[in-house]
């Protein structure tokens, strides 16, 4: 029998089914890039008081991630919200969204709270992903008959738990939408905890398929997978076999220490997540181990303030191990030398005494030689520390000069980079300066430099100089109406430049610390901090629409500009499956067979090429764009600083009044 809340929560299983490999794939990055980076925002202050998060209790403390969204609608929160979004000019989006979601039973979602958790499954769904293995679906036992055996579908490493205000309908309803999705609805049993399970039937549009979901109750909790193998851990929990997230020492701690009114909380588990990458091999990710320095455990809330949407977040390190020494707070000098209309800015201090620029750069070198036979990974006796050092030796053998020696590590005071453009205008300046220790040898490296560039130009690029207060300043010109881009040492400072910003630096006029938006924005922030970023997005949003509006002619969107993907050495195969095997396996003289860097090569050489008629993307972004009135989204900032030994920060996003 066909029941109503089958009819209403259809609408909702299909979006959560197209959502399932964004939801991976963005999940999974988030954990291992917000893990390892940690930067924090502090809560305006600890929080003694104790929290409840019933989603958690479900949630194994080994979980890579979990993000928890309360529902109550009728919160301060929510109220706030959306009298933000008002000013922000995104209502009319926010109208168009909930009549997408005509006659789903939102009502019967709402009232508690949805945790979204990413358990070590994700980590492999995701490296078979990019290695273009099939992840869902139902994969028989040996010998057993797919009809009469339990069938076994592949984990993909997420789950969405809800605390509905009416369980029993949202619940029913799923079940209900699931079986008219599948046709016929599989259940499964695990440890007395019925999982219903639909595989619908591959369609012709992949565009339009759904996905597999599961979904099961416990007690009053509606637990939804992509698979039943995803369930299964929560199920354990809930059974009492392993300890729930919500009593995890890490979760108390990083909870404890932001605030208690949130539209949405985060936690990240980076001390899971490096152990469970270990038990793939590393395939999960280019980075060799000793170079992601001390796990730590992470959180982030999203708060509704009067002045905008607030982030704050926070990072500690796990058991006995403690974060680098944190970097003194200090006042920016760069400040006073950025054009005040400029869009960026960025300023933090003593990038070389950090290890995040020569362990990037380490690895870098190491995949670089890695394709041609060279040393890619640590030996089993080198520490992290020996390993970075002994790439940067190899590249010195091709450069003359030592990277890390000569130029990294010279960088010590404040860094910082900013950018300026107008919309309408070809003029973009942007510049990057930092402090240097010895001069003589940051110079010195910068002369052997000039003899590379040159040489890697072919005859097309020149370098020349010319003299700013005293020093040299390298020019390199690529072409007719190309902006030249500079460096050079100028005093203490190296200063790398685009579009004449070095002279911009020197020059002096109004700054953009004597910008009064600038300085209503970061108001808002602490005071006290060691590291600023800042964004004009009166100025960038304008820009960006410019961009999307002409996305045809930048070949963004498709269009009559479109890049065309027929490279001559398509001619050498004959078919499209051909060329793109070679180029996925990574044979020689394949780098250049997807023209348009879409991941498919060759596809408008063997006429594969997607319908001329079919949407075009940038096309619709530019006419979203063209709807909405986004003026009243006038600025980010954040401001990073330490506090007790943890890593903190804290950011919004400014609406205007």
């Amino acid at each position: 029998m066909e029941s109503s809340e089958g009819l209403h929560g259809a609408g909702l299983v299909t979006k959560l089914s197209r959502c399932r490999r964004g939801i991976v794939a963005g999940t999974v990055v988030a954990v291992l890039a917000v893990g390892s980076i940690g930067p924090a925002v502090a809560a305006t202050g600890a929080q003694d008081e104790t929290r409840s998060f019933p989603t958690a209790d479900v949630v194994p403390e080994d979980a890579l991630a979990y993000v928890n969204v309360p529902l109550v609608e009728a919160s301060k929160q929510w109220e706030i919200g959306r009298e933000l979004l008002e000013r922000s000019g995104l209502t009319e989006i926010l109208v168009e969204a909930e009549a997408g979601m005509d006659g789903v039973p939102l009502d019967a979602f709402l009232g508690g709270e949805a945790g979204l958790v990413v358990t070590e499954a994700a980590l492999a769904a995701a490296a078979a992903a990019g290695a273009g293995e099939l992840t869902s679906g139902f994969v028989p036992e040996p010998d057993a008959s797919p009809v009469a055996s339990p069938l076994e579908p592949a984990a993909q490493g997420w789950a969405v738990v809800l605390d509905a205000r009416a369980p029993d309908t949202a619940y029913a309803g799923l079940v209900a939408a699931l079986e008219d999705q599948a046709g016929d609805l599989v259940e499964i049993d695990y440890e007395g905890v019925a999982i219903s399970f639909s595989d619908p039937p591959a369609a012709a549009d992949a565009e339009s398929a759904d996905t597999p979901l599961a979904a099961a109750r416990i007690d009053a909790l509606v637990l939804i997978a992509g698979a039943p193998s995803d369930l299964e851990p929560l199920i354990d929990t809930a059974q009492g076999s392993s300890l729930p997230l919500a009593e995890a020492e890490p979760f108390l701690g990083v909870t404890a220490a932001l605030p208690t009114e949130f539209l949405m909380l985060g936690y990240v588990n980076q001390a899971a997540a490096l152990e469970a990458q270990a038990g793939l091999g590393g395939a999960s990710l280019p980075v060799p181990p000793g170079l992601t320095g001390p796990a730590t455990y992470s959180g982030f809330v999203i708060q509704a303030d009067d002045p905008g949407f607030r982030m704050e977040t926070v990072a500690i390190a796990t058991g006995d191990e403690q974060l680098p020494p944190a970097a003194a707070n200090y006042d920016s000098a760069l400040l006073a030398r950025t054009p005040a209309d400029a869009l960026f800015f960025l300023s933090a201090p003593e990038l070389g005494a950090t290890d995040a620029l020569q362990n990037l750069g380490a690895v870098g070198i190491s995949l670089a030689f890695g394709q041609f036979g060279g040393a890619d990974t640590p030996t089993p006796a080198e520490t992290g520390a020996q390993f970075v050092d002994r790439q940067y030796q190899e590249l010195a053998a091709l450069l003359g000069f030592n990277l890390k020696t000569d130029v990294f590590d010279q960088l010590t005071g404040e860094y910082g980079a900013w950018v300026r453009a107008n919309a309408g205008s070809e003029s973009i300046e942007a510049l990057f300066a930092s402090g240097v220790a010895d001069s003589g040898t940051v110079v010195n490296a910068l002369s052997r430099l000039n003899l590379l560039v040159q040489g890697a130009g072919g005859g097309t690029t020149t370098v020349t100089t010319r003299s700013l207060a005293g020093s040299t300043v390298n020019v390199v010109e690529t072409g007719p109406g190309v902006p030249a881009f500079e460096y050079g040492v100028v005093g203490d400072r190296l200063l790398i430049g685009f579009g004449g910003a070095i002279d911009t630096d020197a020059g002096g006029g109004e700054a953009l610390a004597d910008n009064p938006l600038f300085s209503a924005v970061l108001d808002e922030l602490p005071e006290e901090r060691n590291g600023t970023i800042y964004v004009d997005l009166t100025r960038v949003i304008p820009l960006v629409e410019g961009l999307a509006g002409a996305g045809g002619d930048l070949g963004l969107g498709g269009g009559e500009a479109a890049v065309e993907d027929a490279a001559v050495g398509c001619a050498d195969y004959a078919t499209q499956a051909e060329a793109q095997a070679a180029y996925d396996g990574n044979e020689e003289g394949t780098f250049d067979l997807d023209q348009d860097f879409d991941g498919t090569v060759c596809e408008d050489f063997f006429g594969t090429s997607p319908d001329a008629a079919a949407p075009d993307a940038g096309a619709e972004v530019a006419d979203a764009l063209a709807d909405v009135d986004l003026s009243g989204i006038e600025a980010f900032a954040l401001a990073a600083y330490d506090e007790a030994g943890m890593r903190r920060s804290s950011s919004i996003l400014y609406i205007a009044e």
